[in-house]
């Protein structure tokens, strides 16, 4: 159903965020790749980028992946490392707006169709880590839906992601706009 959905967001002029997950990515990548045209962020973690990485290039037989610098960022598929950012471009040409990538420990980039942003983890005492990316991602589209811009987007995502992580439930630490905003902006 997610092309369908897809479709029916984007003719609603929606901002429209989806979060495949691992077993939809590898058993139907075709179908991910297909509803990406109409999606306003895509959000996978490091592990979901590299399997996408084979049906991305079967897609484009002239793809050439290239060999990142050592100080770039990468993801680690089979056929090797590849560059971050190429992997972002690529598959923003498949029409997601904004791609993010998260990285466990070493935070989260966002790629906005031109610059590839990385936001850190902000230090927390953590409680429980239930509901932790469900607030990031959330919160990440909220506050580019709301014209923040990536980077005070993915801040206010962080933020957001290391309160809740200091309680056990997923929503005592959750924080409404305008906390977000001050802690975003300090």
């Amino acid at each position: 159903m997610l092309p369908e959905i897809s479709i029916l967001a984007k003719e609603a002029g929606a901002f429209f965020s989806s979060n495949p997950g691992i077993r939809q990515i590898t058993k139907r990548a075709n179908t991910v790749l297909t509803a990406a045209k109409n999606m306003s962020l895509i959000s996978i973690n490091k592990v979901e980028a590299a399997a996408l990485v084979p049906c991305l290039s079967a897609i484009d037989s002239n793809l050439d992946w290239g060999t990142p610098a050592k100080s770039d960022p990468v993801i680690h598929s089979q056929g090797g490392e590849i560059c971050l950012k190429k992997f972002c471009e690529t598959l923003h040409s498949h029409g997601p707006e904004h791609v993010l990538i998260t990285h466990g420990a070493k935070g989260a980039y966002l790629f906005d169709g031109k610059t590839l942003h990385h936001q850190e983890v902000i230090p927390a005492k953590v409680a429980g880590t239930a509901g932790a990316g469900d607030s990031f991602v959330s919160t990440l589209a909220w506050g580019l839906r709301s014209g923040h811009g990536a980077k005070q987007a993915l801040l206010q995502a962080a933020h957001n992601a290391s309160s809740v992580v200091s309680f056990v439930n997923t929503t005592d630490g959750l924080l409404n706009a305008d906390e977000l905003i001050i802690r975003a902006s300090s």
